[in-house]
């Protein structure tokens, strides 16, 4: 057996950014008595680096009081600590760029915890402790506070989860959507013990939907004041790949429908027998009557016939089947 390291060898063996703290503890507990108390990183014998745990005590400065003390093999903890940290510092990143705030309340102690995202999400600043239910319900909207009160109710008595769509106030009197999941927790007894959930800011998403909702009742309006129909066909799809909106059923004499059922797609069939008729015979479509001309205006094209000289007329025959000699230029 090897004979055990001196106090000057112990202290070569640890890493050199530790060593000097750790001699003037042990210093001072040799000369004044006391404890010495620290986490330090050491170099085994066999080259591998470990975190010792080092506690040491002398009673009093004396011949006869020895330094005693023990040293504890804390690497794997360490480690633990630092894979701990760093999924802690990956969560804060994502949750904020995904506007997520995270909300814990203790029931037992009466003590909440928010996260960063949290504070920005209301408006708070950060060294302020974090609203209690009754400060978040004052901060809801007046639309949602009624059905927003009634789901924390249930979450802290009979624990049962809650995820409600709200709009909050904050402290400046701005407004924001926010998605609040709660869930609970509970302890041996199956009592409510700790509530925990996220905030989840939806209010780019909820505008940009209102935008689009807006611009699609803008087109809307501009489509059925101009008499415009608009089709939709996905190329080997049958019946279900054809879909007309009401402005083009009523410009075909169809009852509205997303999609086409099979008469309507017969109608659609003889349209399109016609055209190839017409193509083979080499004769030019004429405007006979104000119904087909309309057919072509429901699908937006207004160019003349190639052969307008001699027609005097647009192309009534609609784009599912243009006739041979006005048939578009495609780009």
């Amino acid at each position: 057996m090897k004979p055990p390291l001196s106090l000057a060898e112990s202290l070569q063996r640890v890493d050199e950014s530790d060593r000097e703290q750790l001699q003037r503890d042990l210093l001072d507990v040799i000369e004044q008595g006391g404890i010495v108390d620290r986490e330090v990183r050491v170099t085994a014998g066999d080259g591998i680096v470990r975190w010792l745990y080092v506690r040491g005590q002398r009673e009093r400065p004396a011949p006869d009081s020895p330094l005693v003390g023990m040293c504890l093999d804390v690497t794997s903890t360490r480690a633990a600590i630092a894979r701990n940290a760093e999924l802690a510092e990956r969560l804060r990143l994502a949750t904020e760029a995904a506007g997520v705030g995270i909300w814990d309340f203790d029931l037992r102690l009466g003590r909440g915890f928010w996260t960063e995202q949290m504070y920005a999400l209301y408006g708070v600043p950060i060294d302020e402790a974090p609203y209690d239910f009754e400060q978040l319900l004052a901060h809801v909207h007046p639309r949602d506070q009624a059905r927003m009160a009634a789901a924390a109710h249930r979450l802290f008595v009979e624990g049962v989860p809650f995820e409600r769509e709200i709009c909050i106030v904050r402290r400046d009197g701005s407004t924001r959507d926010v998605v609040c999941v709660g869930i609970a927790l509970r302890d041996a007894h199956g009592n409510v013990a700790r509530v925990l959930g996220t905030n989840i800011d939806v209010s780019e998403l909820r505008q940009a939907e209102r935008k689009a909702g807006a611009a699609l009742e803008r087109l809307e309006i501009a489509t059925r004041s101009a008499r415009l129909g608009v089709s939709d066909w996905t190329p080997g799809a049958g019946t279900v790949g054809v879909e007309f909106d009401d402005q083009m059923c009523a410009l075909y004499g169809l009852a509205p429908a997303n999609t086409l059922d099979a008469p309507a797609m017969a109608r659609l069939s003889a349209t399109r027998r016609i055209a190839r008729a017409l193509r083979s015979s080499g004769a030019a479509c004429r405007t006979t009557s104000t119904k087909r001309a309309s057919n072509f205006v429901s699908f937006g094209r207004t160019d003349r016939c190639a052969t307008s000289s001699r027609t005097r007329g647009r192309c009534v025959t609609p784009m599912v089947a243009w006739c041979a000699c006005c048939a578009p230029t495609r780009t």
